[in-house]
């Protein structure tokens, strides 16, 4: 699951702030497949984990490449600068 996030579907949870392992996914909708489901969990920090979640936006725009992992990451951003402490 870390390497997702260093170089795979979940590369926009590679932030400096937190190493974090996560398993993205989608779902087409329909039958003009023209909206998609996508998630994301995962844990962190890696190496000693305390933390788990999961992200599920539904009917997005097929065009969203990042979807569910861009909410995860604007948290995790958030995080490091108004409670950096849940990210040691």
């Amino acid at each position: 699951m870390r390497k997702v996030v260093l170089g795979g579907t979940g590369s926009a949870l590679d932030t400096p702030n937190v190493s974090v392992a996560g398993k993205t996914g989608t779902a087409e909708l329909g039958v003009s497949k023209k909206f998609v489901n996508s998630w994301v969990t995962g844990f962190f920090p890696y190496e000693t984990p305390r933390f788990a979640f999961a992200v599920v936006m539904e009917h997005g725009p097929r065009e969203n490449l990042v979807g569910a992992s861009y909410v995860m990451r604007t948290l995790l951003d958030w995080m490091a600068g108004n409670t950096p402490e849940y990210l040691k």
